[in-house]
């Protein structure tokens, strides 16, 4: 068996070229499947980025409009008393507005305190201006509902 000195430096200085073209292989495979897993990712975290951006910017809104205009409701319960049961009734419905007011006013300012943690509407309808004809009402209420109220 004779080994020709010239073939086998050939293959010794080859094989670490070989080495490097397989390491560089490997090392774009891996890149491109990080990128495509990573763009993925990205996406869906933007999705969801967007997504909490609009619910506490809604909840921010309704906060300071609910705060701001919960007087309103003082004139709502007064306007539902005189529809529903008629004149005689107005006196209750103030004060039954007066209650709202207080209601209303305290979810708003508590809508502001806490907008970066996303809720429901802790009222319904959401906005005093909502279903002006419906008395409001305190409390956790369904998504299918919430949405309906805006």
């Amino acid at each position: 068996m004779s080994v020709d000195l010239a073939s086998l430096q050939n293959r010794v200085l080859n094989q670490p070229e070989r080495i490097e073209i397989m390491k560089l292989h490997d090392a774009m495979c891996a890149v491109l499947l990080g990128l495509a897993l990573g763009s993925m990712s990205i996406e869906s975290c933007a999705d969801d980025w967007a997504n909490y951006a609009g619910d506490v910017g809604d909840k921010f809104g309704r906060g300071l409009a609910n705060a701001s205009l919960g007087w309103v409701e003082m004139v709502k319960g007064v306007g539902i008393a005189a529809s529903h049961d008629g004149p005689a009734f107005i006196p209750f419905g103030f004060v039954k507005g007066l209650g709202h007011t207080l209601g209303r006013t305290l979810s708003g300012a508590f809508d502001v305190v806490t907008f970066p943690i996303p809720t429901a509407p802790l009222s319904d309808p959401a906005y005093v201006w909502d279903r002006f004809d419906q008395e409001t009402q305190y409390g956790y209420f369904e998504p299918a509902k919430r949405r309906s109220s805006k």
